[in-house]
């Protein structure tokens, strides 16, 4: 994690915060790149100097154990203040031994101090690892440049401090969360990270929708998992008083920055209700959200979009999938075999997914059929997972419009052609615009002068056969 040279950063830091060890002034940031500084200064009331020292004592208790010569030079110099004519008369040795000594004794002190903040380093990843549902069980494919703008959102030094990733369903938002949290998590900026999942269900590669006991879906209830995560004391000792409960968490998270993140914000029974306790939780914490209805009443939350994988990355998704399913001749096939998916799917990773996962029973060819046919329990629930709670929540307008977008080409259309095609008065085929674009039905492009509308090529699909037996 650093580099213990001489020259190196963390032996620099650790020179300095030596030197220091005496020094008033609670305004000690030599450690401050360290997760062991920032656990420190937790445990001692939020002081500085202490917290420096602390650091630095147990790393050298440590030295103690594994070389007592190296730790008694170091404490004779920096703790007692001894000068280097002490060391030198004590070990019957010259003044140029000593500086060699000491310098050979901060290395050590170095190396200890990296192992101590790597294996805390590690205890985080494997924390949120645990905390995150589903934990990332494979590569990710396709959104390096969407993870990559995420971690530059959350790790910007002020706003956003509210970020929405949106997307359909299936489409890879709490993947992409959960990724750029694995890159944070090494950062020392964040005290803590939570997660809290209010996802009722799954889709296996099966077909099958597995449901979750564990969801948590009110307010109160995230208030009171969140606290757990970054105050477990506090926690226990107010978990009976909802008022209390969000009390200690904004003290907490408005006096240190943490990440909360809460995934599948949608399902969210009062959100009416937990998006005011969010906004009392930030700065300098931040809040991260999966969504896969947009916000746009919400003028302070930042929109992330994920959008579907590109032809290509979908190839790589397939094959990669078929290699871990042990699908050998899927893994190898070439573009021409994979692209009527694509047609099919589109770049919806967890389609893509399914799609694999269900060529262990049925042909591509057959499979293909189904999907287009909405035949078949894996198919039949794939569109109830990523499109049934949407489709009971649209008006009449909405849903008439969703049904007439297959008449769009694949690049889309503009407002005119809707509203030819739909026949909806303006007003409502301008409320509809929004409705499906704020459930990520609709895809929205174009240009600022003039926005085009498309749709998935899933949502093509589901829309051809499927959605007809929901009316």
């Amino acid at each position: 994690m650093f580099d213990r040279e001489p020259e190196g950063r963390l032996f620099e830091m650790i020179q300095s915060a030596l030197r220091n060890w005496h020094t008033r002034s609670d305004d000690d940031g030599a450690l401050r790149d360290l997760h062991l500084y920032w656990r420190a200064l937790a445990q001692h009331d939020g002081a500085p100097k202490r917290a420096a020292n602390e650091v630095l004592y147990a790393a050298i208790r440590t030295l103690a154990e594994q070389s007592p010569e190296d730790a008694d030079i170091l404490e004779w110099r920096y703790l007692d203040q001894q000068p280097v004519s002490y060391v030198a008369n004590r070990r019957n040795i010259a003044e140029s031994t000593v500086y060699v000594q000491q310098r050979n004794a901060m290395h050590k002190l170095a190396d200890i101090i990296a192992a101590q903040e790597q294996a805390l380093v590690d205890e985080k990843l494997r924390l949120l690892d645990k905390r995150m549902v589903p934990p990332d069980n494979g590569g990710i494919v396709g959104q390096t440049g969407t993870i990559a703008q995420l971690v530059a959102d959350i790790d910007a030094a002020d706003a956003p401090w509210l970020i929405a990733v949106e997307g359909i369903g299936g489409i890879g938002k709490t993947t992409v969360a959960a990724a750029a949290l694995q890159r944070l998590v090494s950062l020392p900026r964040w005290r803590e990270i939570a997660w809290v999942s209010a996802q009722p269900g799954m889709l296996d590669m099966s077909g099958a929708i597995r449901g979750r006991d564990d969801a948590i879906r009110s307010a109160d209830a995230i208030a009171l998992d969140l606290l757990r995560q970054v105050a477990p004391e506090q926690a226990s000792l107010h978990r009976a008083n909802p008022d209390r409960v969000r009390a200690a968490l904004r003290d907490v998270t408005r006096r240190s920055p943490y990440l909360l993140v809460i995934d599948n914000l949608e399902t969210v029974d009062d959100l009416q209700a937990l998006l005011p306790l969010l906004r009392t939780l930030i700065n300098p914490s931040k809040v991260l959200l999966t969504t896969r209805k947009r916000i746009d009443d919400q003028t302070d939350i930042f929109h992330r979009p994920v959008e579907e994988l590109a032809i290509g990355d979908a190839f790589a998704l397939i094959r990669q999938e078929a290699r871990r399913s042990n699908l050998a001749e899927l893994a190898a096939g070439s573009d021409d075999l994979l692209a009527p998916v694509y047609d099919t799917v589109g770049g919806n990773p967890l389609a893509l997914q399914l799609v694999v996962g269900q060529l262990h029973t049925f042909g591509l060819d057959e499979l293909l059929a189904d999907l287009k046919g909405a035949r078949g329990h894996g198919v039949e629930n794939l569109y109830a997972f990523i499109y049934r709670r949407a489709w009971d929540g649209l008006d009449e307008p909405a849903r008439r419009l969703l049904l007439v977008m297959p008449l769009t080409p694949v690049q889309g259309e503009n407002l005119d052609f809707l509203t030819q095609v739909s026949d909806l008065p303006p007003e409502q085929l301008r409320q509809a615009v929004q409705t499906l674009a704020q459930q990520n039905l609709l895809n929205v492009g174009g240009s600022v002068q003039q926005r085009r509308y498309s749709i998935h090529s899933l949502t093509r699909t589901f829309l051809l056969e499927q959605v007809a037996r929901w009316q």
